[in-house]
């Protein structure tokens, strides 16, 4: 015979000593609970997920095809297709400015004959002023965003931030000359690690988010500060609805978490077991002999395994 069965009981199993080894079989729990830590200090910043729990949204990303197809897909609708480089007039101006006023503006940002900071003379021409160079802004603005491949970027981030509750992407920039003079010429976008932020800030005052304490595993300077004029961030979170809470992060895939977890024990384990048994009732074995005085014994001994005796011709 193909496979060894030698180590099959004799006398068939009691049906009632399988039910209660079922019934005594440790049941799988899962802990879905949101930690309740307290801040030392009316000030200090507090996590609505620790880490092991965020940790375990991550894993569900990862191993759950559900999951990650609703992340993907979410991500998706909010990143759209690729966009193109447009300039507008700000809205106040055009809500202050009357029908020919706005309808001017436009022409001139769409025809590249707009200056800044001009006088505006009585007969509606402009006098001095810069010249906007709206067709070079649009230039560089195409180019570095194919530079610091912005498409990518964004995927990544907003991904961090649904399974995370917050993303960023650090903005490396060279450093200031005549035509970056504030804040240098971006050249890349870094995705950084959620896990290795520390801690975000915000304006005690106004709640601006003001830069995050980053974790470089380094250990001379194990964190360093980034500004927030360094990083584009995303943050899902519940709103500052417990206490300082403001850009913890809250994971979207929490809510589901015990739906994810149930989902692949039963797909890891449940349905394996249901398929073995459900094949066991189909599987056929043929005894190597033509004796029918054991068959019978033959019959016995693997009916309690459910499987099919038949003699071999």
């Amino acid at each position: 015979m193909a496979q060894d069965y030698a180590n099959f009981p004799d006398e068939p199993v009691n049906p009632k000593t399988a039910k209660g080894q079922i019934l005594n079989q440790p049941k799988r729990t899962f802990k879905h609970q949101v930690s309740k830590a307290a801040a030392t200090d009316a000030t200090q910043q507090t996590t609505v997920l620790n880490s092991e729990q965020l940790k375990q949204c991550g894993y569900a990303y990862i191993n759950n095809g559900i999951v990650r197809g609703v992340v993907d897909r979410t991500v998706f609708f909010i990143q759209g297709d690729r966009s193109k480089a447009v300039v507008n007039a700000n809205d106040e101006l055009l809500e202050t400015s009357d029908d020919e006023q706005s309808k001017k503006i436009e022409e001139q940002i769409r025809d590249d004959t707009l200056t800044v900071g001009g006088e505006d003379l009585a007969d509606g021409s402009t006098t001095g002023g810069q010249p906007a160079r709206i067709k070079e802004l649009k230039r560089k603005v195409v180019r570095l965003n194919k530079r610091v491949k912005l498409y990518v970027g964004i995927e990544k981030f907003l991904t961090s931030a649904l399974v995370f509750g917050r993303g960023f992407l650090e903005i490396v920039r060279l450093p200031t000359d005549e035509e970056w003079p504030i804040y240098g010429e971006p050249i890349a976008l870094r995705h950084l690690t959620t896990k290795n932020v520390v801690e975000c800030f915000f304006n005690r005052t106004t709640g601006i988010f003001e830069g995050i304490d980053y974790n470089t595993g380094d250990a001379v300077k194990p964190t360093r500060f980034i500004k927030a004029t360094n990083l584009i961030p995303a943050f899902h979170d519940d709103n500052n609805i417990q206490e300082n809470t403001q850009g913890s992060g809250l994971s979207a895939v929490w809510p589901i978490l015990s739906v994810s977890q149930s989902d692949d024990v039963i797909n890891d384990e449940d349905i394996p077991e249901i398929t073995k048994n459900t094949g066991g009732v189909l599987t056929v074995i043929r005894a190597a002999t033509n004796d029918y005085n054991k068959l019978p014994d033959d019959r016995r001994r693997w009916n309690d395994r459910r499987y099919l005796i038949s003699t071999a011709w």
